[in-house]
């Protein structure tokens, strides 16, 4: 329950699902809802990157306490160096970010 409504984008990929939501508010049309969602997709779209930056943080706490691993981002936030710098200093597990051209490599090792 909420004071407007919702729209849910999912985009299904063979190694990936990216999920995008806009939430409504009293006062904001249902179609400035759709469209805040569908330019997130449209962004995630034309980037040459799996992930994006809002997904990036969430992988990074299951690759440390598995096997560990690397995915390419969109982008990275401050969001997750905090997270990588938390997953370090509890696990022991070194994460490295590094710049590829106009992405971002992130690892678990």
């Amino acid at each position: 329950m909420g004071p407007g409504n919702a729209v849910t984008i999912t985009l299904e990929y063979e190694h990936v699902t990216e999920v995008f939501t806009g939430f409504g508010a009293k006062g904001v049309p249902a179609e400035a809802v759709a469209e805040r969602a569908a330019e997130d997709a449209r962004v995630y779209l034309a980037a040459s990157a799996p992930v994006d930056e809002h997904l990036a943080d969430q992988l990074l706490l299951p690759m440390a306490l598995g096997s560990g691993g690397s995915f390419i981002a969109r982008a990275v936030t401050p969001h997750l160096r905090s997270n990588a710098a938390v997953i370090e200093r509890f696990t022991g597990r070194k994460v490295t970010i590094e710049a590829i051209g106009d992405r971002m490599e992130v690892r678990v090792a």
